[in-house]
């Protein structure tokens, strides 16, 4: 599930910086980056899973798990601003890194706190960066 989610901000991310691409490339360029780091994260999960598992990754989408948040896709939001782009990204962060954490916990051995500390760190040192690049 994590390595399906990590794929579809991915492609949400890669949906922002086309969008904006021409009014504010700058922020495309930071949305463009969150994707490659989406990217990363879904492949460090890919290996972390067939360490412990297996080759086979098993398919699981979000419909296969009850109670799992759904979300509007991106293309039937017909005016997405920069506002709201950046709003909804906050968003996908936010849940990312809650789950991220509840991940390590679980799977990993590392205390939820402890993960979740490690997780925001990052996600804050990523958000800062984009904002310098955005700047520039």
């Amino acid at each position: 599930m994590a390595i399906s989610n990590e794929e579809t901000d991915g492609r949400i991310y890669a949906d922002f910086a086309a969008r904006l691409k021409d009014n504010y490339p700058a922020t495309a360029q930071v949305f463009k980056d969150m994707e490659a780091e989406e990217d990363t994260h879904r492949l460090r999960l890919i290996d972390e899973f067939q360490r412990r598992f297996g080759d086979h990754v098993p398919l699981i989408s979000h419909q296969d798990v009850k109670g799992f948040i759904t979300r509007k896709p991106v293309w039937l939001i017909q005016s997405l601003g920069f506002r709201a782009a950046t709003a909804l990204a906050m968003f996908l962060v936010a849940i990312e890194l809650l789950v991220i954490s509840w991940i390590r916990k679980r799977y990993m051995d590392t205390p939820f706190l402890r993960a979740a500390f490690q997780v925001i760190v990052g996600g804050v040192c990523v958000f800062v960066v984009g904002i310098l690049i955005g700047r520039s």
